[in-house]
């Protein structure tokens, strides 16, 4: 019974306007927490995002990260950083990413799910208040406190050390204190597994290559033999009953194969650093002045290897699915496949790797006076940044084209399926190498070749910069104590936002085949002992070798930004642009707001009968300029 009293009661007070709130020396300390999310979560309606194992964004009500503000010390803030692609990649948005926070750093967290006239707009899913220890709120004197944590990755092998520092002082009136605070981890995470980056159905990408003897030929520029221009030489297989079934079940709208069945191993690098400052000072009764500093730092690496089957998700241009056969096909009776195996198959093994830091900022000053014993005034002014750089994102790939005989099978299970390749992939200059576009002794030098599928080198440096500067003043009358209070108030606030990337102006990443005196072997390294704790089929590839991106950079020179050799805009091209191209053209822009509200509000509470009842009613009216530049 005292249960369902709770449920009961916390339900009401959500249902009421009433914040919940989670205090950090009560409940965030008694959790081994990774980050602010994960302190979130605790609360009813919060549900997390996750990227490199740990709460990045937070979704409250089925509304997502965009739909959230977040005030740190009464100051809209807005923090952002990167992650893998399939966890949204570099955030431009207005999604609040907590992981660049430690939750020690925090005294409380309060998540307002209904809005009132006193909160600022913009909000459909919730308001989080995030507040930083104050040294006045603390026991008087001197305090000081420190905790120090590890946590052992058995997939990574490594343990990584957690630090948390406090130290206040107050003077023996507790009419000054100061505080400082700090928070310091460390986090090596790998991660391990399948992915299809979604799936297709048989149409897709210009549909699969008809085997002999169907009509009409597809693509359609296949000759009597070939799937596709004979240049490419990529055979038909032969129009046998099996073949053909095989084809027509493929090519239906309603089966669906993955778009890049792959198996990938991601290995993150984090090091997460927060301080907080703050000064307190009553110089007379009824005044106090509140100076508080919060910098955030989050330093990350990852690295992305993956093999997969690029071939099902490019068209005929690059060389893929209508230059694929399907020889044998299953599908599950939901459309989706089960077991396939192909011909004309491009192999791929791709690394990426990223460098990524975000730097927060955000000093507040507050000054508080009581007027008389039922009037007071507040006013505060804030300035939050947020520096997201992304200076290094540099994906390299090494390519076999045209495979015959690749196979995947999900029989046995549909989130590890076997896949079999007709080639040794763990072999240094095997199949898998760096497959160049051929240099043109005479004539124009093209940066690709037709319907074939090259190598690649993505260099894409990207950052983005978030501020907010706030000011605001707060009129709060006891009009009847306990029973009527009435609010009043006005702020103005300018929000910037401005994001760069820049790309290869060789728009196509394609390059030449390796420098002359390159050592081939030295460009290339392994993947080795994947899946050790996956329990992975037989047959399945543990060990692949993958681009050493080190020693291609330095063959290549990848970083120049300068033509190595060939013409502007071919393969041996490593300038960046950025407004001038178009795959980077999109990503560089820029917005102002200007902010100018005010508001009124009464807070009321009142007994009827054994019946409490409490609310609010009041008018916000907000005036917004803005301005975008864009591409």
């Amino acid at each position: 019974m005292a249960v369902l009293c709770a449920s009961i009661c916390r339900f009401l007070a959500g249902c009421s306007g009433t914040p919940e709130k989670l205090s950090a020396s009560e409940d965030m300390g008694k959790f081994p927490d990774t980050n602010l999310a994960d302190s979130l979560q605790r609360i009813p309606g919060v549900v997390i995002d996750r990227d490199a194992g740990e709460g990045r964004g937070i979704t409250v009500r089925g509304l997502g990260q965009d739909f959230t503000r977040v005030p740190i010390n009464g100051i809209e803030g807005l923090a952002t950083t990167g992650g893998t692609d399939s966890s949204g990649g570099a955030n431009r948005s207005r999604g609040f990413d907590f992981n660049v926070f430690a939750s020690e750093l925090f005294s409380s967290l309060t998540v307002r799910k209904s809005s009132s006239a006193d909160v600022d707009e913009g909000s459909l899913g919730a308001t989080v208040d995030l507040q930083t220890m104050r040294p006045l709120d603390m026991k008087g004197g001197f305090n000081a406190s420190a905790s120090v944590k590890g946590r052992y990755n058995d997939l990574s092998g490594k343990t990584n050390p957690r630090l948390a520092f406090l130290v206040s002082n107050t003077s023996k009136d507790r009419k000054f204190g100061v505080l400082v605070s700090g928070a310091l981890s460390q986090r090596q995470v790998l991660e391990e597994g399948f992915s299809t980056v979604r799936w297709d159905n048989g149409p897709s990408s210009g549909g699969w290559c008809a085997p002999l003897g169907v009509t009409p030929a597809n693509p359609a520029t296949s000759t009597a033999t070939t799937c596709g221009p004979a240049a490419q030489g990529v055979p038909r297989v032969a129009g046998t009953p099996a073949a053909i079934a095989a084809y027509g079940a493929a090519s239906s709208v309603a089966n669906f194969t993955p778009r890049l069945p792959r198996y990938g191993r991601l290995t993150h690098d984090q090091d997460r650093l927060g301080l907080t400052a703050a000064m307190q000072w009553r110089p007379a009764a009824g005044t106090r002045l509140t100076l508080e500093m919060l910098y955030a730092k989050l330093d990350a690496t990852r690295q992305e290897d993956f093999l997969q089957a690029i071939s099902f998700s490019r068209s005929a241009t690059q060389g893929g699915k209508p230059q694929t056969s399907v020889l044998e096909t299953e599908y599950a009776a939901n459309g989706a496949l089960l077991y396939g195996k192909y011909n004309g198959v491009d192999i791929r093994a791709e690394s990426r790797f990223d460098e990524l830091s975000t730097i927060f900022t955000q000093p507040t000053l507050t000054i508080e006076q009581d007027i008389t014993c039922d009037l007071r005034v507040s006013a505060k002014l804030g300035s939050a940044k947020s520096k997201f750089r992304n200076r290094v994102q540099t994906t390299t790939t090494l390519d076999a084209s045209n495979v015959n005989g690749y196979v995947i099978d999900f029989r046995s299970s549909d989130r590890l399926p076997s896949i079999t390749y007709p080639f040794d992939v763990s072999q240094s200059g095997g199949p898998l190498k760096l497959v160049g576009v051929p240099v043109v002794a005479s004539g124009t030098q093209p940066s690709s070749v037709p319907n074939t599928t090259t190598s690649e080198i993505r260099i894409r440096p990207q950052g983005a910069t978030n501020t907010n500067d706030v000011g605001q003043v707060d009129l709060v009358w006891d009009v009847m104590p306990d029973k009527l209070t009435l609010k009043g108030g006005v702020n103005v606030k300018k929000f910037t936002f401005n994001s760069y990337e820049s790309r290869r102006v060789n728009q196509g990443d394609s390059i030449f085949a390796p420098p002359a005196g390159a050592d081939l072997a030295a460009l290339t390294t392994q993947v080795t002992n994947f899946g050790s704790s996956l329990g992975m089929p037989a047959g399945t590839p543990t060990t692949w070798v993958i681009p050493n991106l080190n020693a291609i950079a330095k063959a290549y020179d990848i970083y120049c930004n300068c033509i190595k050799n060939g013409p502007a805009g071919g393969p041996g091209d490593f300038t960046l642009s950025s407004t001038t191209n178009g795959a980077a053209r999109g990503n560089n822009r820029a917005v102002t707001e200007e902010d100018k509200g005010v508001y009124l509000m009464g807070d009321f509470t009142h007994q009827l009968g054994p019946i409490p009842l409490r609310g609010n009613f009041g008018a916000r009216y907000v005036q917004t300029a803005l301005s975008a530049t864009g591409y």
